[in-house]
């Protein structure tokens, strides 16, 4: 298995939306990291927001605390929180805590193309358990 790559935030932005791409782990170790960083955006715009995590190879409890906080601060403010393709091991942390009904889920390939599990960069992660040591 290779390694995972290194934890990072890129923002990109547009006129109506906020994309923000995470990549990595989202842990204990960095979930303040990637807090510090939404909270910023969501402060710092008016628009909506999107979180792409489609690279992300794990997300523990606390990554899940950011989520449901960006989308509790951006629901208060009349905005939405979205989740672009997000991958195999966040998509089942989500559906593990009944959270998909209620964060805004898209897919970038109505084709399915994109879905977690179908993308070469899912490869690895295809096995990994949401939760276990590594």
């Amino acid at each position: 298995m290779s390694e995972p790559p290194e934890f990072s935030v890129r923002l990109v932005a547009d006129v109506a939306r906020q994309v923000l791409t995470v990549t990595g782990e989202v842990d204990l170790a960095n979930a303040k990291t990637l807090k510090r960083f939404v909270d910023r955006v969501i402060e710092g715009t008016d628009g909506d927001i999107t979180l792409d995590l489609a690279d992300v190879g794990y997300m523990d409890s606390t990554g899940l605390d950011v989520l449901l906080s960006a989308r509790e601060a951006l629901s208060a403010a009349g905005r939405e929180l979205e989740l672009l393709d997000p991958s195999r091991p966040v998509l089942v942390l989500l559906e593990v805590c009944g959270l998909t009904e209620r964060i805004s889920i898209v897919r970038s390939s109505p084709t399915g193309d994109n879905l977690p599990g179908n993308s070469p960069r899912d490869e690895d992660e295809q096995d990994r358990m949401v939760g276990t040591n590594r």
